[in-house]
């Protein structure tokens, strides 16, 4: 895989993995209200979700392209379509008044069974693939080692939310009018970039 596709590809998948999300924010709480340690569990269930995750997506990204070229150029469309939307719900969003702290420590079931409902994970996963993997491969290999990469990326944004706890907290709640702009302009760039 060429150099460029993967600095087309990076600033997308840093603003999707990096912003808050179910499994960021699930991290975040967990580690601020029972620490790292006890938080492992859940932690582990995040990771070991969205991996699986990644490679349904794979799995049927690869299935569908080898039904219809056709799907694979709409994709392109749907994939911009999703990063203006993205965008625009970024810059829109404000942080909640009042964080929920959970009543019961998190166990591993729940941060794997989150991913199968977490629509931002899904799509994520797809229009990677069909946007920044298939236009210019439609190699088994590279789509292994991209799901492999997608997976790395996202436990490590799930690890650095629950190691900022509250501090990362307090910083987007204090700038979140500044952070979720530069988000959302950076979205909106990739969105560019992926239709023209």
């Amino acid at each position: 895989m060429q150099l460029s596709i993967i600095l087309e590809y990076l600033p997308y998948a840093l603003v999707t993995n990096f912003t808050p999300g179910p499994n960021n924010i699930l991290a975040l709480n967990s580690a601020k209200s029972y620490g790292l340690k006890k938080s492992r569990n859940v932690l582990l269930g995040i990771c070991t979700g969205f991996t699986c995750i990644m490679f349904l997506c794979g799995i049927l990204c690869i299935s569908l392209s080898q039904i219809s070229d056709v799907y694979q150029s709409r994709m392109k469309y749907v994939g911009a379509v999703y990063l203006l939307w993205l965008a625009w719900h970024i810059f829109i969003s404000k942080p909640d008044a009042k964080s929920e702290v959970m009543s019961k420590k998190p166990s591993f079931m729940s941060g794997f069974i989150v991913q199968f409902v977490n629509v931002k994970v899904m799509l994520y996963g797809m229009v990677s693939i069909t946007s920044f993997v298939f236009p210019y491969t439609k190699s088994k290999l590279i789509v292994f080692l991209f799901v492999i990469g997608m997976s790395i990326l996202g436990a490590l944004a799930a690890l650095t939310w629950a190691f900022a706890g509250s501090i990362f907290q307090k910083f987007l709640n204090n700038h979140y009018r500044i952070v979720n702009t530069v988000m959302a302009l950076i979205l909106l760039k990739s969105a560019f970039d992926l239709i023209f």
